[in-house]
């Protein structure tokens, strides 16, 4: 019995550390304040696919939220030889570089940056889904714990 306990905690562990997990890619939040348009916010991936790009940009059409307005809008992401910062609609606002990488497979930066009179917020946004080695771990500690319950007859009828 104590073999079987020590496997599952040995499989376990392998599984925990060994197995990237397969849940939904991060995504992190972007959240403005203090913009003429009030406040902006969208969600996207930590690493998005780029509808087009160029050395010194790269374009996203984001699902964005304007005063509580949802729309779809192109954002553009420029480099520091571009002046960095972002823009949509044919507008870029100067500011720090969003992103590391080139612009064909850009990552996104995460902190609060400031541009002239307002700011950028970007975090990772969470998920309440937990990923699978999480599950895998909480059903294995699950099914050892039943084992030793069982072992030591708490699941049997007294007589």
């Amino acid at each position: 019995m104590l073999r079987l306990v020590r496997a599952v905690v040995l499989l376990s562990a392998a599984l925990f550390i060994g197995v990237r997990a397969n849940a939904d890619p991060l995504t992190y939040s972007f959240i403005t304040s203090n913009t003429p348009f009030g406040i902006i916010s969208t969600s996207l991936p930590a690493m998005p696919t780029p509808s087009s790009f160029t050395a010194t940009s790269f374009e996203i059409t984001a699902p964005l939220i304007v005063d509580g307005d949802p729309m779809t809008l192109p954002v553009d992401f420029f480099t520091l030889a571009a002046g960095g910062g972002a823009g949509g609609g044919g507008t870029h606002v100067d500011g720090p570089v969003l992103f590391t990488g080139p612009t064909s497979s850009p990552t996104f930066l995460t902190g609060t940056f400031a541009f002239g009179d307002f700011t950028l917020t970007i975090s990772p946004a969470t998920s309440p889904i937990p990923e699978p080695p999480t599950l895998f771990l909480l059903g294995a500690g699950a099914v050892a714990s039943g084992l030793i319950l069982r072992r030591f007859r708490f699941f049997h009828r007294r007589a």
